[in-house]
C-alpha cells in the first residue's frame, strides 16, 4: 500500500504566503465594500430625516424646527421654535440610552419615529463610548433662532446686517441648502449646531467622512445626497475631528469647503 505524501513544510510556508498576499489585497476591497454599504443606510437615514425636517415646517405655518440642542435655550423663543431633539442637562449623569430617550423627546421624533434614523452605522463612537450615538447635526444657517433674534455672531458666522431666515419661504432654493450634515463631536455628543466660519472661509466644526472619501447630507427640500470630497485637508480633517473656535482652520479656496458655503448660504 502506498504512503499518502504530506506536504512538506516549505510547501505549507508557500501556501500560507500565498493566503496572506490574497488576504493583503482583498481586505482594502472588502472594506471599501463595506464602507459604501454603510453610506448607503447612512443615505436612506439622511432622507428619512430631512423628510421629517420638511413635513414639520409644514405643519408649523413655515417655522422650521430649532436645529440647537441646548435645553436652556427654550426661554429664547417668541415665536416658539422648538428642538429637534433635546440634549440632557451638562453636568448630570448620562449614558447612551437617556441620549435615545432624549431623541424621541424631540419634535421631529413623530414624523419619524425611528431611532435608528439619528444614527450613522459608519460612526462607531457608541462602541467605545457612553454617549455618542446621534450622527448627524442640524446646520446653524437653518437651526438657531437665539442667534436669529440678537445677531451676536454677525461679522464672521454669516455676512454683516444679515441673519439667517426664520421660515422656509425664506430659504433660497432649498433643494440646493443642506439641513442635516454628518458630525463626530470630539466632545462625545454632537452639541448645538454645526457651524463655520463664512465670512473667513474657515472651517470650525469638523466634518465626519464616514464612506471612505465621501459624506452624506440631508437638504431643505427633503432629499438627501452623498458629497465626494476632494480635498486632502477635507479629509484629515474628517479623521482628526477637532473644534477649530478661537482662530478657524483656514480653507481658502477648497473645493470642498466652497461647497459646503454655497450649501450653507441662505443669505
Amino acid at each position: 500500500m502506498r504512503r499518502k505524501r504530506a506536504f512538506t513544510l516549505v510547501e505549507l510556508l508557500v501556501v500560507m504566503a500565498i493566503i496572506a498576499v490574497l488576504i493583503s489585497v482583498l481586505m482594502p476591497a472588502l472594506n471599501s465594500a463595506r464602507e459604501l454599504a454603510t453610506g448607503a443606510v447612512c443615505l436612506s437615514r439622511q432622507k428619512g430625516l430631512s423628510t421629517a425636517w420638511f413635513l414639520y415646517q409644514e405643519d408649523n405655518d413655515g417655522h422650521f424646527c430649532e436645529g440647537h440642542d441646548h435645553l436652556d435655550y427654550y426661554s429664547y423663543y417668541d415665536p416658539p421654535f422648538y428642538q429637534w431633539v433635546r440634549t440632557h442637562p451638562p453636568g448630570s449623569d448620562y449614558s447612551l440610552e437617556i441620549e435615545k430617550e432624549y431623541i424621541q423627546m424631540g419634535v421631529l421624533y413623530p414624523y419619524a419615529e425611528s431611532i435608528d434614523l439619528y444614527n450613522c452605522p459608519g460612526d462607531h463612537r457608541s462602541r467605545h463610548e457612553d454617549r455618542a450615538y446621534r450622527s448627524y447635526s442640524v446646520s446653524y444657517s437653518l437651526g438657531d433662532p437665539l442667534d436669529r433674534r440678537n445677531g451676536e455672531d454677525a461679522g464672521f458666522l454669516y455676512p454683516a446686517g444679515e441673519a439667517p431666515p426664520s421660515k422656509y419661504t425664506q430659504i433660497p432654493s432649498p433643494a440646493g441648502k443642506f439641513v442635516f450634515i454628518e458630525e463626530a463631536d470630539p466632545r462625545s455628543v454632537n452639541r448645538g449646531t454645526w457651524i463655520m466660519r463664512f465670512v473667513e472661509r474657515a472651517w470650525i466644526d469638523p466634518i465626519a467622512v464616514w464612506h471612505n472619501t465621501k459624506s452624506t447630507f440631508g437638504f431643505a427640500d427633503g432629499h438627501a445626497e452623498m458629497h465626494q470630497w476632494l480635498d486632502e485637508q477635507t479629509i484629515n480633517m474628517g479623521e482628526d475631528q477637532e473644534l477649530h473656535w478661537q482662530s478657524g482652520l483656514a480653507a481658502g479656496n477648497s473645493p470642498d469647503f466652497l461647497w459646503v458655503r454655497t450649501a450653507y448660504n441662505v443669505w
